[in-house]
């Protein structure tokens, strides 16, 4: 376990870990200025499932989703949830998250995003055919 990203967990900040922002931005190794999600969902998902605090971090999950949205992120939104559905496959137990809300909060941000002429079109067909699948 990454001890500075659990620290962020258990001090309450798993949102902003998720949103990297500040100092709970973590480095790739391969792009450095990109936040590290695949790591921070990792150690999330780790934190979380022997210490029942499933539901804990499925609501950060979520309140980091809502945050994007609000920001009109898109490229932060399917990233967060791109980086959520690989990580998954290598845990036995997931977030407790709700498809149709997660759907939903997509729906927003494509809908905000586009009357600027934001996308991130290759990373929303992923998500969008990964989601599709799961349902």
């Amino acid at each position: 376990m990454n001890t500075r990203v659990v620290r962020w967990f258990e001090s309450g900040n798993a949102t902003n870990a998720l949103l990297g922002r500040g100092p709970y931005f973590v480095a790739e190794t391969t792009y450095r200025d990109r936040h590290d999600r695949l790591l921070v969902l990792d150690q999330l998902l780790r934190w979380a499932d022997p210490r029942d605090r499933l539901d804990t971090a499925g609501h950060a999950f979520m309140e980091a989703l809502r945050t994007t949205v609000a920001d009109s992120d898109i490229t932060a939104a399917y990233d967060l949830v791109w980086s959520y559905l690989l990580v998954r496959k290598d845990h036995e137990v997931g977030l407790p998250l709700n498809r149709d809300d997660v759907i939903d909060l997509l729906d927003a941000v494509d809908q905000q995003t586009k009357a600027a002429g934001k996308r991130d079109t290759a990373t929303q067909l992923r998500v969008r055919e990964a989601l599709a699948k799961s349902g």
